[in-house]
This record gives structure tokens, sequence and C-alpha cells, in this order.
């Protein structure tokens, strides 16, 4: 069944996580906060506040549908890790190696861990014609498009008005319905209760040791 974008009726305890979770300074070097997908860093947008309304919709009906999951750079945090390799019923060992590349940097603290893309038309090895086939276990930056966050806490648009059709349909959103919807907040929480930035290895190991602490507390 594809997934359609719908307007949450959403509880003041979730209002309430979105606006701590916007009101606290935010350092996403430090929580490790991936680009998100398909950014376009060479025409910035208006930045926008939780409060800002912006169109959009995606669903199967809309003639770009998973266009935008193909040649992009997604990078995985641990949370996301876990929630792929449990949704896909695999170990953290076996989903790091069959579906991420371990990339170490010269200055990060640990390596940078990329979903792998197909090697034959680039895209995600999760999506089909009729959407995504994890899509309840989908990376943080999969969530947060068509936005992205900036390191002030504002929000920018971050789709190609071009070619991303889902900004022309009517369907309205404000942000910090968004972030609800699309359940943003418990991405960040785990980001914020696990910075890896502070753990240093040049190999992959950390990145496992990471996880599987954090498979451990959330009793997975």
């Amino acid at each position: 069944m594809v997934p359609v974008y719908r307007k949450p009726s959403y509880k003041n305890k979730a209002v309430g996580a979105v606006k701590n979770f916007l009101a606290r300074p935010l350092d996403r070097k430090e929580q490790n906060m991936p680009d998100v997908k398909g950014a376009d860093k060479k025409k910035p947008t208006e930045r926008m506040d939780a409060d800002h309304i912006f169109r959009f919709q995606c669903s199967a009906g809309v003639s770009c549908f998973t266009r935008c999951c193909g040649d992009v750079t997604i990078a995985l945090t641990p949370y996301d890790v876990i929630r792929f390799k449990n949704a896909l019923g695999l170990s953290s060992d076996e989903f790091l190696d069959k579906h991420t590349i371990i990339i170490p940097t010269e200055n990060r603290l640990i390596p940078l861990v990329l979903l792998k893309m197909n090697e034959k038309d680039k895209r995600c090895p999760f999506v089909t014609e009729r959407g995504c086939t994890v899509y309840e276990d989908r990376p943080w930056p999969c969530r947060m498009y068509p936005l992205t966050m900036e390191d002030d806490g504002t929000f920018r648009l971050i789709a190609d008005a071009s070619l991303c059709k889902g900004l022309q349909e009517e369907e309205t959103w404000q942000i910090s319905e968004w972030l609800v919807d699309q359940g943003v907040v418990p991405y960040d929480e785990m980001n914020t209760l696990f910075p890896i930035t502070r753990y240093k290895d040049e190999t992959g190991e950390y990145v496992e040791q990471m996880i599987d602490l954090l498979n451990h507390l959330l009793n997975y």
C-alpha cells in the first residue's frame, strides 16, 4: 500500500515535544545530524520557523513520485541503522555489511555511514515503483524531505521546485505539524542521547559498538 501524507490529529504532548525540540540550541555537527538528501546548496531558499505554512504532498498520483529517491547521499545515524536492521530482520553487522558504505574521514570523530544505493541505477534499494518498502522505518533525511533544518533551528525547502511536483499540490502543512506527522522528534531525541561524534575510531568498530549499545538500551 502506497503511503499518503495526511494532516495529523496530534495530541498536546506531541506538540509540546516539538516545541521542546525546536527551543533547544542545535549543533548538527555535535549531534551528527545528516544532511537532507537532494539539497541544492547553490540556491539557498527562505528560512522558515516552525509556524510557517508550506505546500507539499507526496503520493503515487504525483508525476515525480519516488524521483527524489535516486542518486542521493543519505547519511545514517545509529538509530537509523537500528530501525532499518529490525525492519529487515538483520543483525547490525549484516545490515552494515550489506547496505552501507563506511567512510573513514580525517575531520570526523567516527566514520561516515552512508546508505548504499543500487549500482545499476543509483536508486535507493528499498524503493519500488509503488513507493518505499521500509516507509515506517525510513531514516531522518527521508522524514524531513522536502525540508532541511539549519544550525539555528530554522527550516528551509531543499526540493527543486522545477522537479518536485509535490510542492505544487494543494495540501498545506505547518512545519511543526510536519515534524510530528513524519516522526522526526523521536529520531532527534535518540541522536541527542547518543552524540556519536564523541566516539573516535578510524574503522567501523565504534559504529557497531554504538549501535549495539543503543540496541540494548532500547531493549530491541
